[in-house]
């Protein structure tokens, strides 16, 4: 009876957290994109008309399955029955007419954020198949702790991040091939070997996964071979699959030529066949070698060693991949069979930290990871939040620590493999490493909460720094043809500042023509008065020689209601130009790419600058303090109060009744088989 009452109580607190998290959490680019295929989807039956008007906009996406978007689409009929939300007016201001004007408001709509929370809410048909198939695949490996899966599936922040925040596929595809593969081992077990529907359930879902993303493809020719007998059952087991793939690809569509070009062929499909050495994919080679190596074994990959397979397929993958295609949402690829293969082995725990690995090289240079995922709930000026490259490039090089971290995870994965191979071929230096990380007692249950304390740190860690650094409302300018050379004569603006903001750097479109002598350039704030509040010095090498927008961090940020900024050169060295600009009427809001259907700053917020001679590009980034983030959430509630007065009551009680029940026992680790 404890047992139950902590598996309700952990899956409640997966629940409370993936409440939380769809509506604290968005990746808006990527849903943006994904939402306007679904939309085509349910408009037109097609993908065609949401890609074209995607290109139309300067997008060019990487598609997935029709499937895909279709079950998204459904749900999305489902919200228009009830009223949440009117397909027709998704993007558009009409219902469709023609592929010319079919969204002609794309990007300039923004969608809001209870109709976002409830679109995301259709990952939830995933989630309930993941974590059923899940515990029911360690159920039937014997693996006894099942409170550990559950905590695992609650808890881990890119089971969660990937399929709430970013809205892709990958969480899709994931719950496919776990369940394709509970049948794989259902079919293979000594009880089920004779039965033909977990066979044919097996390729069904494989096929599912791989229409939706081709990863599951991969382990369908395994499956064959542990179904056949002989070349005859081979055949017809193929043809099944064969038939599985032509009725849900739907390959009779339209929009098939596009799905095939944007989807099958895709560069970012066909990135692991890329890494080659004198001709050879390093991909097909290892893949090969590993299906031979099966064929000649198959009686050494039953059960849990099954699991084992998968993952060292998946690491291949990882290690073949191009670097600058391996999207963060990929790392969750793996993670369930690692938390299978944690059970039954704990010291190989550790492997739960590469996707880890991955996830901190891409959160360098895609600031919309961490900070940037709390737009529009927390406020739309988040969609400009700065990234890591720019504060470090003045001290390290972004790239290099890129392949460092890249390098690093690579030099793991290999590690890796080199473990789980150590099951069916023994290494002795590999007996001895696991020797020594036995030693640390590390298990399924120790790892996942690290990393899920890990990740909220970083996140919490990144949003306090990052804050401090978000665009300031301030007048609209548009660059002009002409450049400003500095001198030793500054150059003056009058900043009217009411609120007042808390200036921390000045952002200028500048770039060194020539340097002759060791110079700076000087960035100092005065008040009316003439008292020097700030001043900061920039070597004239820290400019780029092409015009580029240069973030200025201020030593000492700036709070008045009247300054006023000098730029000038030091010694009168060196020829630097500033962009002039052109005074654009009206404000520019600071809200990065999404600037309309959300919140926009009161008036007392708004920086407004005066030249006393030429005008030249600049911004402000400032503090994004809590006012402002209220001021936000308030937004949103008075937008749509019923909706929210009826989901964050419901939040809360499942968080109430999750403490209640996991307070009844405590998470143990069980000794599994």
């Amino acid at each position: 009876m404890k047992n139950k009452s902590v598996l309700i109580g952990l899956l409640l607190l997966g629940i409370f957290i993936r409440l939380v998290a769809v509506f604290l959490l968005n990746y808006s680019y990527d849903f943006f994109n994904i939402l306007a295929i679904i939309k085509s989807v349910a408009d037109t039956g097609n993908m065609s008309d949401g890609f074209l008007a995607l290109s139309r906009h300067g997008f060019q996406i990487q598609l997935y399955g029709k499937i895909y978007y279709q079950i998204a689409a459904f749900w999305l009929l489902i919200l228009e029955k009830v009223k949440i939300l009117e397909i027709k007016y998704i993007f558009d201001t009409k219902p469709f007419k023609d592929s010319y004007t079919y969204m002609d408001g794309l990007f300039q709509w923004g969608v809001p954020l209870y109709q976002m929370v409830a679109i995301k809410l259709s990952q939830v048909f995933y989630d309930i198949l993941f974590v059923i198939f899940l515990i029911k695949t360690g159920s039937l490996l014997r693996l006894k702790n099942s409170k550990a899966l559950m905590l695992f599936w609650a808890v881990t922040p890119f089971l969660i991040l990937i399929p709430y925040a970013m809205f892709q596929s990958d969480f899709a595809m994931l719950s496919f091939l776990m369940a394709g593969t509970y049948f794989w081992l259902k079919s293979t077990s000594d009880e089920h070997n004779k039965s033909i529907v977990p066979k044919l359930l097996c390729l069904f879902f494989f096929v599912l996964g791989g229409i939706t993303k081709q990863v599951p493809m991969l382990f369908i020719p395994f499956a064959l071979i542990s179904f056949s007998k002989n070349i005859k059952s081979f055949l017809v087991y193929s043809l099944c699959a064969g038939v599985f793939y032509i009725l849900l690809g739907q390959s009779w569509g339209s929009d098939t030529q596009l799905i095939k070009q944007f989807f099958l062929n895709s560069i970012e499909s066909t990135a692991i066949f890329n890494f080659q050495l004198n001709g050879v994919s390093l991909f097909l080679f290892a893949y090969f070698a590993i299906l031979f190596f099966y064929f000649l074994n198959q009686e050494k990959f039953k059960g849990i060693y099954t699991i084992y397979l998968i993952a060292i397929v998946i690491f291949i993958v990882y290690i073949t991949e191009d670097a600058a295609l391996l999207f963060p949402q990929f790392s969750i690829w793996i993670l369930p069979f690692l938390a299978l293969i944690s059970l039954h082995k704990p010291a190989y725990s550790w492997m739960l930290f590469i996707p880890f690995v991955l996830f901190m090289k891409r959160f360098i240079t895609d600031s919309d990871l961490l900070a940037g995922v709390f737009l529009p709930t927390l406020g739309n000026r988040l969609g400009s939040v700065i990234d890591y490259k720019t504060f470090i490039q003045a001290y390290f090089s972004p790239n290099l620590i890129g392949l460092i971290l890249t390098s690093f995870a690579g030099f793991l994965q290999i590690l890796a493999i080199g473990s789980l191979l150590n099951e069916f071929i023994t290494l002795p230096i590999l007996n001895r490493l696991h020797e020594t990380i036995g030693k640390l007692k590390w298990d399924l249950v120790k790892v996942t909460k690290l990393i899920f304390f890990l990740y909220l740190l970083l996140l919490l860690a990144d949003f306090t720094f990052k804050s401090r650094f978000i665009p300031l409302p301030s007048p609209n300018l548009e660059e002009s043809q002409k450049e400003i050379a500095l001198t030793g004569k500054p150059l003056s603006i009058y900043i009217e500042n009411p609120k007042p903001n808390t200036i921390t750097t000045v952002d200028l479109a500048i770039r060194r023509k020539q340097i002759t002598f060791p110079d700076t350039t000087v960035l100092r704030f005065k008040n009316p008065q003439g008292k020097i509040l700030s001043e900061t010095k920039v070597s004239d090498y820290a400019f780029p020689t092409v015009r580029e927008y240069v973030t200025v961090f201020l030593k000492k940020p700036v709070s008045e209601k009247k300054l006023i900024l000098e730029i000038y050169k030091e010694h009168g060295y060196n020829e630097i130009a500033l962009q002039e600009a052109l005074f654009i009427p009206g404000r520019y809001m600071g809200l990065g790419r999404f600037k309309t259907g959300y919140d926009e700053p009161l008036d007392s917020e708004y920086i407004t600058t005066s030249y006393p001679k030429t005008k030249f590009m600049v911004g402000f980034r400032g503090v994004y303090g809590i006012d402002d983030v209220f001021n936000a959430l308030s937004f949103h509630i008075q937008n749509k109060p019923k909706f929210f007065l009826l989901y964050i009551p419901f939040t809360l009680i499942i968080l109430i009744s999750s403490i209640i029940l996991i307070k009844r026992s405590k998470i143990g680790n069980e000794e599994s088989n």
